[in-house]
Formats: structure tokens, C-alpha cells, sequence
């Protein structure tokens, strides 16, 4: 990396080899972060911290009434994907919250 008499900033090509160091750490850490399916995940980030009950309608301001529909929706947003062809995805998110066990109360005042 060198800075030019004009002030450019000049980065060479990355050569594509990974140091030996790294292979070895990513092979090390890998069992500690295993591939999950993203509604799996977000079922298990609401079920410890409730953060579906922080949508509400926009105009009522009512906690929303499904929370798998809220996940697909976080889902079709995250992955530019859109609600038609995320709409399918509602009951793949349903089943993974029913693996987790109850839902989180949607509201407060469901607690």
C-alpha cells in the first residue's frame, strides 16, 4: 500500500492465498459455529429475547398476531427476496418455532 504525491490511496491485488495460520484457526473454531437454517435462528434469537413484540401495526400500534408471519417478513427484507415469494416460508418458520416450545408472550400485556 503506498499513498501517490496526489493523495490516492494505491491497494495491490490480494493474491488469494490463505496463510496456513488461518486455515488452521478456521478449522478450530468451525464445530463452535455450525450451519443453521435463518428461521431456526430467529426463532431461537426471539424465544431468549422477545423482539417480535417490538413490531406492531403501524397504525394501531397492535402487537402483531403472527409471529412466524413477522419472521418471513424480517426474512423476505434481509434477503431482498419480497413478501410473495416469502410467503410460503411463514410455515417453514412456524415449524421452527414449534421445535423451540412456547412463544414468547407478542405483548406486554400477555405477560
Amino acid at each position: 500500500m503506498f499513498a501517490s504525491p496526489r493523495a490516492s490511496l494505491s491497494l495491490p491485488p490480494l493474491t488469494g492465498e490463505v496463510p496456513a495460520e488461518a486455515e488452521a484457526l478456521k478449522e478450530e473454531l468451525q464445530p463452535y459455529f455450525p450451519l443453521i437454517d435463518i428461521p431456526d435462528l430467529l426463532s431461537e434469537v426471539n424465544e431468549r429475547t422477545g423482539f417480535v413484540r417490538c413490531f406492531t401495526h403501524l397504525r394501531t400500534q397492535d402487537p402483531a398476531r403472527s409471529t412466524p408471519a413477522v419472521m418471513a417478513a424480517i426474512l423476505a427484507d434481509a434477503t431482498n427476496l419480497g413478501a410473495k415469494r416469502m410467503a410460503g416460508d411463514v410455515d417453514r418458520c412456524q415449524r421452527a418455532s414449534d421445535r423451540l416450545g412456547p412463544p414468547v408472550p407478542s405483548s406486554p400485556r400477555d405477560l
